[in-house]
């Protein structure tokens, strides 16, 4: 018999990691899912940011993606490096990025 997986992704929202209670909380939301089997680690493989600085290209990568197997919401978090913050965002879609002609990338 299948058992639907039940999930809180409609109850979350992307947020800012601007402290260290918030990334342990982050934290402990992940690894409760993920072990719970309602969300499953995918592989990053490709860069959030892509820039040219004068000699070279640069990317720049989340930390973490997560699919949830329930919705198929798309999680990805990026690690702060205090004093920069870090963040979580939401693609419900489970589409990741956009590029300026719509297409996903």
């Amino acid at each position: 018999m299948f058992r639907k997986i039940a999930c809180d992704c409609d109850e979350r929202v992307g947020t800012e990691i601007n402290s260290i209670k918030m990334l342990d909380d982050i934290n402990d939301w992940l690894a409760e899912n993920l072990e719970e089997g309602i969300f499953k680690t995918v592989k990053v493989s490709k860069a959030y940011y892509i820039g040219k600085s004068m000699a070279q290209t640069l990317k720049w990568y989340a930390d973490k993606w997560c699919k949830c197997r329930s919705c198929g919401t798309f999680w990805e978090i990026i690690y702060p490096d205090f004093p920069a913050n870090g963040c979580v965002r939401k693609f419900t879609k489970g589409e990741q990025y956009v590029d300026i002609n719509k297409k996903t990338l």
